[in-house]
């Protein structure tokens, strides 16, 4: 194959690919607008419970989004741990998903001094109906509500926050597993606010009140730290 004949067949293998992401997309849109089944919303909850939310996000993290990358202005808080041996992003076995779960859950229960999970809250960020990802708040927390949202100027998008509690283990659970394996996004808190912590796909970012107290969070799992650390 000659070169120019290669470049043209990779030109329109290229453009092939475009045009059926920008199809699937476009009809995807079109079926969650139809029905409804997005994570965008008009108006915000304007209830007891969401102005207590908004009042004690605003003491702890003034002018910061309830988005894990949002928080890097508090580095000085935050530790960033591996959810799997070697750094390994992705779970390819139940063993491996257990092991996430179980470092997730230890960290969550030292930062919070071991509150139950039902007394957890969980910030859901979800899309509307023009982003492939949208919808995924609905089908794993069908009891949360709107909070808040936010333009992204990073990406263009606007990103719809949705608040969950009273969760049992297998709903937390759920949206953790969801999250390891980019399927959403979603931070943990309780009530006070005053720690966070922010799973990924490959770990979590925790968020403590002081560096002290990240200091020795961080001494606690020496092995879970990125290698690079």
């Amino acid at each position: 194959m000659t070169p120019p004949l290669r470049r043209l067949l990779e030109t329109i293998g290229t453009e092939v690919a475009y045009r059926w992401t920008s199809t699937r997309w476009t009809l995807r849109a079109c079926r969650l607008r139809a029905t409804g089944r997005h994570g965008a919303f008009q108006h915000p909850a304007r209830t007891p419970d969401a102005r207590a939310l908004t009042a004690a996000w605003n003491r702890a993290w003034p002018d910061s989004q309830p988005r894990g990358h949002m928080l890097r202005d508090h580095r000085d808080r935050s530790v960033r741990f591996h959810s799997l041996p070697g750094s390994k992003r992705y779970a390819d076995s139940a063993e491996e998903y257990a092991e996430i779960l179980q470092r997730h859950h230890t960290v969550i229960n030292e930062i919070s001094g071991n509150t139950p999970v039902d007394e957890l809250i969980v910030i859901a960020t979800d899309w509307g109906p023009r982003d492939l990802a949208a919808g995924w708040t609905r089908r794993r927390l069908p009891s949360s509500w709107p909070w808040k949202k936010f333009s992204d100027p990073d990406d263009g998008f606007t990103n719809y926050f949705w608040v969950a509690s009273r969760l049992s283990r297998a709903q937390f659970d759920a949206v953790l597993t969801a999250v390891a394996d980019d399927e959403g996004r979603a931070i943990v808190i309780d009530m006070t606010t005053t720690w966070l912590y922010a799973p990924y796909d490959g770990g979590a970012d925790a968020l403590l009140p002081t560096t002290r107290a990240r200091d020795a969070l961080q001494d606690l799992h020496p092995d879970w730290l990125p290698p690079a650390f």
